[in-house]
Protein backbone atom coordinates (compact mmCIF):
# COMPACT_ATOMS: atom_id res chain seq x y z
CA UNK A 1 0.00 0.00 0.00
CA UNK A 2 1.17 2.95 -0.63
CA UNK A 3 0.00 6.92 -0.85
CA UNK A 4 1.20 10.23 -2.47
CA UNK A 5 1.02 13.98 -0.08
CA UNK A 6 0.68 16.61 -2.88
CA UNK A 7 3.84 16.97 -5.13
CA UNK A 8 7.31 19.14 -4.36
CA UNK A 9 10.74 19.48 -5.92
CA UNK A 10 12.14 16.70 -3.99
CA UNK A 11 10.39 13.18 -3.10
CA UNK A 12 10.63 11.03 0.00
CA UNK A 13 9.66 7.31 -0.02
CA UNK A 14 9.02 6.12 3.66
CA UNK A 15 9.48 2.00 4.32
CA UNK A 16 8.02 1.91 7.67
CA UNK A 17 5.17 -0.87 9.39
CA UNK A 18 4.15 0.81 12.41
CA UNK A 19 1.36 3.66 11.09
CA UNK A 20 2.19 5.86 14.05
CA UNK A 21 5.65 6.49 13.60
CA UNK A 22 4.87 6.63 9.47
CA UNK A 23 2.00 9.38 10.09
CA UNK A 24 4.44 11.22 12.22
CA UNK A 25 7.28 10.80 9.71
CA UNK A 26 4.64 12.25 7.20
CA UNK A 27 4.01 14.68 8.91
CA UNK A 28 7.46 16.22 9.98
CA UNK A 29 8.18 16.30 5.90
CA UNK A 30 5.17 17.14 4.29
CA UNK A 31 5.58 20.39 3.51
CA UNK A 32 9.29 20.53 1.83
CA UNK A 33 8.86 16.72 0.34
CA UNK A 34 6.58 14.80 -1.85
CA UNK A 35 6.03 11.88 0.52
CA UNK A 36 5.22 8.43 -0.28
CA UNK A 37 4.83 5.51 1.98
CA UNK A 38 5.19 1.24 2.07
CA UNK A 39 4.30 -0.92 4.82
CA UNK A 40 7.63 -2.76 4.62
CA UNK A 41 10.85 -3.19 2.44
CA UNK A 42 9.11 -6.02 -0.07
CA UNK A 43 6.86 -3.34 -0.88
CA UNK A 44 10.00 -0.70 -1.25
CA UNK A 45 11.44 -3.21 -4.00
CA UNK A 46 8.28 -3.39 -5.76
CA UNK A 47 7.38 0.42 -5.50
CA UNK A 48 10.81 1.46 -7.03
CA UNK A 49 10.47 -1.03 -9.79
CA UNK A 50 7.06 0.86 -11.02
CA UNK A 51 7.20 3.80 -10.07
CA UNK A 52 9.56 6.68 -10.10
CA UNK A 53 12.25 6.73 -8.18
CA UNK A 54 12.32 8.56 -5.15
CA UNK A 55 14.94 10.79 -4.40
CA UNK A 56 15.42 9.46 -0.61
CA UNK A 57 14.48 6.76 0.88
CA UNK A 58 13.98 6.35 4.71
CA UNK A 59 14.14 2.71 5.95
CA UNK A 60 13.27 1.33 9.21
CA UNK A 61 15.80 -1.41 10.29
CA UNK A 62 13.16 -3.71 12.22
CA UNK A 63 9.88 -4.88 9.64
CA UNK A 64 8.20 -7.89 8.70
CA UNK A 65 8.65 -10.00 5.48
CA UNK A 66 11.66 -8.14 4.19
CA UNK A 67 13.63 -6.12 6.92
CA UNK A 68 15.81 -2.82 6.15
CA UNK A 69 19.11 -4.69 5.65
CA UNK A 70 17.78 -6.81 3.39
CA UNK A 71 15.49 -4.43 1.51
CA UNK A 72 18.29 -2.21 0.68
CA UNK A 73 20.34 -4.95 -0.59
CA UNK A 74 18.22 -5.87 -3.24
CA UNK A 75 17.74 -2.14 -4.17
CA UNK A 76 21.36 -1.45 -4.44
CA UNK A 77 21.08 -4.26 -6.76
CA UNK A 78 18.55 -2.96 -9.24
CA UNK A 79 19.63 -0.70 -11.77
CA UNK A 80 16.71 1.48 -11.35
CA UNK A 81 17.04 1.89 -7.72
CA UNK A 82 21.05 1.56 -6.97
CA UNK A 83 21.78 4.51 -6.55
CA UNK A 84 19.12 6.16 -4.46
CA UNK A 85 20.38 7.36 -1.53
CA UNK A 86 19.29 5.30 1.69
CA UNK A 87 18.77 6.84 5.31
CA UNK A 88 18.17 4.05 7.63
CA UNK A 89 16.44 4.69 11.71
CA UNK A 90 15.67 3.27 13.82
CA UNK A 91 15.38 3.26 18.29
CA UNK A 92 17.72 0.59 18.11
CA UNK A 93 21.53 1.67 19.09
CA UNK A 94 23.07 -1.46 18.88
CA UNK A 95 26.70 -0.80 16.67
CA UNK A 96 26.50 -4.30 15.11
CA UNK A 97 23.14 -3.32 13.60
CA UNK A 98 24.29 -0.11 12.46
CA UNK A 99 27.23 -1.77 10.65
CA UNK A 100 24.86 -4.29 8.80
CA UNK A 101 22.98 -1.11 7.61
CA UNK A 102 26.25 0.65 5.95
CA UNK A 103 27.69 -3.08 4.95
CA UNK A 104 23.84 -2.69 3.13
CA UNK A 105 24.34 0.17 0.97
CA UNK A 106 23.17 2.60 3.65
CA UNK A 107 23.78 6.73 2.94
CA UNK A 108 23.02 8.00 6.61
CA UNK A 109 21.67 6.43 9.85
CA UNK A 110 19.04 8.23 12.29
CA UNK A 111 18.25 7.33 15.64
CA UNK A 112 14.86 7.65 16.38
CA UNK A 113 12.87 9.37 17.97
CA UNK A 114 13.86 11.91 15.28
CA UNK A 115 13.85 15.26 15.76
CA UNK A 116 12.32 16.98 12.04
CA UNK A 117 14.69 19.63 11.57
CA UNK A 118 18.24 17.35 11.55
CA UNK A 119 16.23 15.02 9.25
CA UNK A 120 15.20 17.60 6.88
CA UNK A 121 19.26 18.96 7.22
CA UNK A 122 20.38 14.93 6.15
CA UNK A 123 17.52 14.61 3.46
CA UNK A 124 18.53 17.48 1.58
CA UNK A 125 21.92 16.82 2.15
CA UNK A 126 22.05 13.49 0.50
CA UNK A 127 20.08 15.25 -2.30
CA UNK A 128 22.93 17.53 -3.01
CA UNK A 129 25.81 14.78 -2.72
CA UNK A 130 23.78 12.52 -5.60
CA UNK A 131 23.27 15.61 -7.48
CA UNK A 132 27.16 16.27 -7.58
CA UNK A 133 27.72 12.41 -8.19
CA UNK A 134 25.39 12.64 -11.07
CA UNK A 135 27.19 15.89 -12.60
CA UNK A 136 30.39 14.28 -12.65
CA UNK A 137 29.37 11.54 -13.93
CA UNK A 138 27.99 13.50 -16.86
CA UNK A 139 31.42 15.28 -17.30
CA UNK A 140 33.03 12.07 -17.63
CA UNK A 141 30.60 10.24 -19.64
CA UNK A 142 30.49 13.32 -22.00
CA UNK A 143 32.76 14.16 -25.11
CA UNK A 144 33.87 18.08 -24.13
CA UNK A 145 34.67 19.44 -28.08
CA UNK A 146 30.85 17.42 -29.82
CA UNK A 147 28.70 17.41 -25.97
CA UNK A 148 28.24 13.86 -27.47
CA UNK A 149 28.52 10.56 -25.24
CA UNK A 150 31.71 9.79 -25.33
CA UNK A 151 33.49 5.89 -24.99
CA UNK A 152 33.55 6.05 -20.83
CA UNK A 153 29.12 6.51 -21.61
CA UNK A 154 29.14 3.29 -23.85
CA UNK A 155 31.76 1.28 -21.37
CA UNK A 156 29.14 2.09 -18.54
CA UNK A 157 25.71 2.06 -20.07
CA UNK A 158 26.19 -0.60 -23.37
CA UNK A 159 25.75 -3.86 -20.91
CA UNK A 160 22.89 -2.85 -19.87
CA UNK A 161 20.84 -2.53 -23.06
CA UNK A 162 22.74 -5.58 -24.35
CA UNK A 163 21.28 -7.38 -21.75
CA UNK A 164 18.08 -5.75 -22.18
CA UNK A 165 18.07 -6.35 -26.07
CA UNK A 166 18.67 -9.87 -25.21
CA UNK A 167 16.32 -10.51 -22.66
CA UNK A 168 13.75 -9.12 -25.22
CA UNK A 169 15.83 -11.31 -28.55
CA UNK A 170 16.10 -8.14 -30.07
CA UNK A 171 18.41 -6.64 -32.59
CA UNK A 172 20.73 -3.84 -32.71
CA UNK A 173 22.72 -2.36 -35.51
CA UNK A 174 25.75 -1.00 -35.35
CA UNK A 175 27.49 1.93 -37.15
CA UNK A 176 31.29 3.20 -37.30
CA UNK A 177 31.41 6.16 -39.01
CA UNK A 178 34.83 8.03 -40.24
CA UNK A 179 35.35 11.45 -41.25
CA UNK A 180 37.65 11.29 -44.55
CA UNK A 181 40.95 13.10 -45.30
CA UNK A 182 40.47 14.74 -41.61
CA UNK A 183 43.86 14.80 -41.16
CA UNK A 184 44.84 16.20 -44.19
CA UNK A 185 42.09 18.47 -43.31
CA UNK A 186 43.60 19.63 -40.16
CA UNK A 187 47.41 19.53 -41.62
CA UNK A 188 45.95 22.02 -44.07
CA UNK A 189 43.36 24.49 -42.74
CA UNK A 190 44.30 23.79 -39.09
CA UNK A 191 43.24 22.06 -36.06
CA UNK A 192 40.77 24.56 -34.67
CA UNK A 193 38.81 24.40 -37.79
CA UNK A 194 39.02 20.54 -37.87
CA UNK A 195 37.64 20.89 -34.57
CA UNK A 196 34.21 23.01 -35.99
CA UNK A 197 34.23 19.94 -38.51
CA UNK A 198 33.73 17.50 -35.78
CA UNK A 199 31.41 19.88 -34.33
CA UNK A 200 29.04 20.06 -37.42
CA UNK A 201 29.68 16.02 -38.11
CA UNK A 202 28.09 15.47 -34.60
CA UNK A 203 25.27 17.16 -35.15
CA UNK A 204 24.74 15.91 -38.65
CA UNK A 205 24.92 12.44 -37.43
CA UNK A 206 22.62 13.25 -34.51
CA UNK A 207 19.30 14.68 -37.15
CA UNK A 208 19.48 11.60 -38.31
CA UNK A 209 19.26 9.33 -35.35
CA UNK A 210 16.65 11.13 -33.29
CA UNK A 211 14.41 7.76 -31.90
CA UNK A 212 14.36 7.73 -28.14
CA UNK A 213 17.08 4.63 -27.78
CA UNK A 214 19.24 5.99 -30.76
CA UNK A 215 22.54 6.81 -29.30
CA UNK A 216 25.22 8.81 -31.12
CA UNK A 217 28.48 9.04 -29.59
CA UNK A 218 32.08 10.24 -30.21
CA UNK A 219 34.42 6.92 -30.29
CA UNK A 220 37.49 8.62 -30.52
CA UNK A 221 39.58 11.10 -32.58
CA UNK A 222 37.11 11.84 -36.04
CA UNK A 223 35.48 8.40 -35.45
CA UNK A 224 31.54 8.27 -34.38
CA UNK A 225 30.32 5.27 -32.88
CA UNK A 226 25.93 5.19 -33.53
CA UNK A 227 23.85 2.49 -31.94
CA UNK A 228 20.30 1.89 -33.09
CA UNK A 229 18.72 -1.09 -31.02
CA UNK A 230 15.84 -2.99 -32.84
CA UNK A 231 16.84 -1.94 -36.27
CA UNK A 232 17.13 -4.00 -39.12
CA UNK A 233 20.05 -4.41 -41.20
CA UNK A 234 18.09 -2.77 -44.07
CA UNK A 235 16.59 0.13 -41.87
CA UNK A 236 20.38 0.99 -40.65
CA UNK A 237 21.43 0.79 -43.89
CA UNK A 238 19.25 3.59 -45.11
CA UNK A 239 19.88 5.90 -41.67
CA UNK A 240 23.87 5.28 -42.81
CA UNK A 241 22.97 6.88 -46.38
CA UNK A 242 20.83 9.23 -44.63
CA UNK A 243 23.95 10.16 -42.74
CA UNK A 244 26.52 10.29 -45.52
CA UNK A 245 24.17 13.00 -47.12
CA UNK A 246 23.59 15.07 -44.42
CA UNK A 247 27.60 15.65 -43.51
CA UNK A 248 27.91 16.23 -47.70
CA UNK A 249 25.13 18.46 -47.43
CA UNK A 250 26.76 20.69 -44.96
CA UNK A 251 28.75 21.94 -47.81
CA UNK A 252 32.09 22.02 -45.72
CA UNK A 253 35.41 22.62 -48.24
CA UNK A 254 37.75 20.27 -47.89
CA UNK A 255 40.05 20.20 -51.17
CA UNK A 256 41.69 16.50 -50.57
CA UNK A 257 38.05 15.21 -50.84
CA UNK A 258 36.60 13.35 -54.09
CA UNK A 259 33.79 15.80 -53.70
CA UNK A 260 35.68 18.59 -52.81
CA UNK A 261 33.45 18.97 -49.04
CA UNK A 262 34.04 17.24 -46.03
CA UNK A 263 32.38 13.58 -46.27
CA UNK A 264 32.47 10.49 -44.04
CA UNK A 265 32.70 6.60 -44.68
CA UNK A 266 30.36 4.44 -42.45
CA UNK A 267 30.97 0.66 -41.57
CA UNK A 268 27.96 -0.89 -40.45
CA UNK A 269 26.95 -4.33 -38.56
CA UNK A 270 23.51 -5.90 -37.86
CA UNK A 271 22.55 -8.68 -35.09
CA UNK A 272 19.69 -10.95 -36.25
CA UNK A 273 16.68 -10.66 -34.38
CA UNK A 274 16.37 -13.35 -31.66
CA UNK A 275 19.60 -13.72 -31.81
CA UNK A 276 21.93 -13.27 -28.83
CA UNK A 277 24.15 -9.69 -29.32
CA UNK A 278 28.08 -10.14 -28.79
CA UNK A 279 28.62 -6.51 -28.24
CA UNK A 280 32.63 -6.70 -29.16
CA UNK A 281 32.14 -8.54 -32.30
CA UNK A 282 29.80 -5.95 -33.73
CA UNK A 283 31.72 -3.43 -33.16
CA UNK A 284 34.65 -5.59 -34.68
CA UNK A 285 32.24 -6.08 -37.77
CA UNK A 286 31.58 -2.66 -38.21
CA UNK A 287 34.97 -1.59 -38.16
CA UNK A 288 35.99 -3.84 -40.97
CA UNK A 289 33.05 -2.67 -42.87
CA UNK A 290 34.59 0.86 -42.40
CA UNK A 291 37.99 -0.37 -43.85
CA UNK A 292 35.88 -1.43 -47.11
CA UNK A 293 34.32 1.54 -47.39
CA UNK A 294 37.53 3.39 -47.08
CA UNK A 295 38.96 1.12 -49.52
CA UNK A 296 36.28 1.33 -51.64
CA UNK A 297 36.08 5.22 -52.36
CA UNK A 298 34.99 6.86 -48.92
CA UNK A 299 31.96 8.68 -48.63
CA UNK A 300 29.62 5.30 -48.26
CA UNK A 301 28.37 3.13 -46.41
CA UNK A 302 29.45 -0.87 -46.51
CA UNK A 303 28.36 -3.78 -44.31
CA UNK A 304 31.67 -5.47 -45.50
CA UNK A 305 30.54 -7.37 -48.69
CA UNK A 306 28.99 -3.80 -50.01
CA UNK A 307 29.85 -0.73 -50.22
CA UNK A 308 27.04 1.54 -51.84
CA UNK A 309 26.95 4.90 -52.46
CA UNK A 310 23.49 5.53 -53.41
CA UNK A 311 20.59 5.19 -51.28
CA UNK A 312 18.31 1.70 -50.73
CA UNK A 313 15.00 2.56 -50.94
CA UNK A 314 13.24 4.16 -48.12
CA UNK A 315 12.46 1.66 -44.76
CA UNK A 316 9.58 2.39 -42.58
CA UNK A 317 11.16 3.13 -39.31
CA UNK A 318 9.27 2.81 -35.72
CA UNK A 319 9.82 4.66 -33.21
CA UNK A 320 11.32 3.15 -30.81
CA UNK A 321 9.86 3.55 -26.90
CA UNK A 322 12.40 4.08 -24.34
CA UNK A 323 13.27 0.72 -21.73
CA UNK A 324 11.75 0.58 -18.74
CA UNK A 325 14.78 -0.62 -16.83
CA UNK A 326 17.85 1.66 -19.33
CA UNK A 327 17.63 4.44 -21.82
CA UNK A 328 20.08 6.73 -23.54
CA UNK A 329 20.59 9.91 -22.51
Amino acid sequence: MHNRAKAKQYSVLIVEDDALARATLIGMLCKEFDCSYVDDGLEAIRYCQKHETPDVILMDYHMPEVNGVDACIKLRECSRSKDIPVIFFTADEDCELQKQCWTAGASDFVAKPVKSDVLKMRILHQISVKAKERHLESLACKDQLTSLPNRQFLMQNAPSLIKQLNREKASLSVLMVDVDNFKKYNDTYGHLDGDKVLKAVAGALSQCARRPLDCVMRFGGEEFLILLPKTSLEDAEFIGHRMTQAVEDLLITNKHANHGVVTVSIGLASTKQKGAIKFVDLIKQADKALYHAKAKGKNRVSTGATARVTPVKKATLQPVSPLVAYSFG
